[in-house]
């Protein structure tokens, strides 16, 4: 019986502490952002860290802001860029890889201004199918196993996304 009570104890406290955080929700969406301010999917709080990831990085994600550029225009049309970018707009976007099985688990965002997250879980979403989609090349530091995802990032800034510059 102390243990069924305790059982239900922690699994109310685990709950409280997510939505306790700020939460984003669209349709059947929720985002959740932790207390440095990332926003990542209900989903992502939920995948448990291993002890078996391989210490590597990805050799091809796309950085350059010619690259970023050119996926978030796929991403974001013109109007809504501009409507971003008349705030000044900057984010940050971190994804995360196994090594292992060759995959991105799950991307989150930080704003790069203090201020609003001015993206919807629906962008965000977006964001990830798109960066899911890439064939990346894993290159292997050395054969050690660590206990955390492999992770790249990009900047975006919505001001100049579709500016000529």
């Amino acid at each position: 019986m102390k243990t069924k009570i305790l059982l239900v104890i922690v699994f109310l406290m685990g709950t409280v502490s997510v939505f306790a955080q700020d939460t984003l929700r669209q349709g059947n969406l929720t985002y959740v952002k932790d207390s440095l301010g990332i926003i990542q999917s209900l989903e992502s709080t939920k995948l448990e860290v291993e002890d078996n990831y391989l210490d590597a990085y990805i050799s091809n994600m796309p950085v350059t802001k010619m690259e970023v550029e050119k996926i978030f225009r796929t991403i974001f049309s013109k109007a809504r860029a501009e409507e971003l970018g008349k705030l000044r707009y900057q984010m940050q976007c971190i994804f995360l890889f196994n090594c292992i099985k060759q995959q991105l688990c799950y991307a989150s965002f930080r704003n790069l201004e203090k201020g609003p997250f001015l993206l919807t879980p629906e962008e965000m979403k977006k964001i990830e199918e798109v960066y899911k989609t890439f064939k990346y090349n894993y290159v292997v530091r050395d054969d050690t196993k660590v206990k955390r995802l492999t992770h790249e990032s990009c900047f975006v800034d919505f001001t100049d996304l579709y500016s000529d510059n």
